[in-house]
């Protein structure tokens, strides 16, 4: 919810601070960039982006810089170590359509850009 919110005050927003609202790149790290991830296929489907009730905002989003992030979240219950801290057991049993946002990815969704790093404890999750 707190990405949406971000992306819509940009969108009603950002014309009085002269940004480009036809160009514009989201970037996050770690969660950030697993929640850009999601947010991107909100913004490109309407069947993902209503699961959230999102809308779609004002703006159009070309691209997205994803670093560090975890970007296949449906391994149905399979999570181990640090990773279910944020994904307990029942969270992965009962959001199961909210963690895979692979599964409604197509040519609409802009490029993205995925980086990782040595010792990143997301790599094999």
């Amino acid at each position: 919810m707190d990405t949406d919110t971000v992306i819509q005050w940009v969108a009603a927003h950002g014309a009085d601070y002269n940004l480009d609202l036809d160009k514009v790149i989201l970037i996050g790290d770690s969660a950030g960039g697993t929640l850009a991830f999601q947010y991107i296929t909100a913004y490109t489907q309407s069947e993902y982006r209503n699961l959230f009730g999102f809308k779609k905002p004002n703006l159009n989003i070309v691209g997205v810089l994803m670093n560090c992030g975890v970007y296949l979240l449906d391994h149905s219950g399979n999570m181990s170590g640090g990773m279910t801290a944020y994904f307990t057991k029942e969270v992965q049993r009962d959001m199961q359509a909210e963690l895979s946002p692979e599964n409604y990815v197509d040519k609409t969704v802009p490029p993205l850009a995925i980086v990782t790093a040595n010792r990143d404890f997301a790599h094999d999750q």
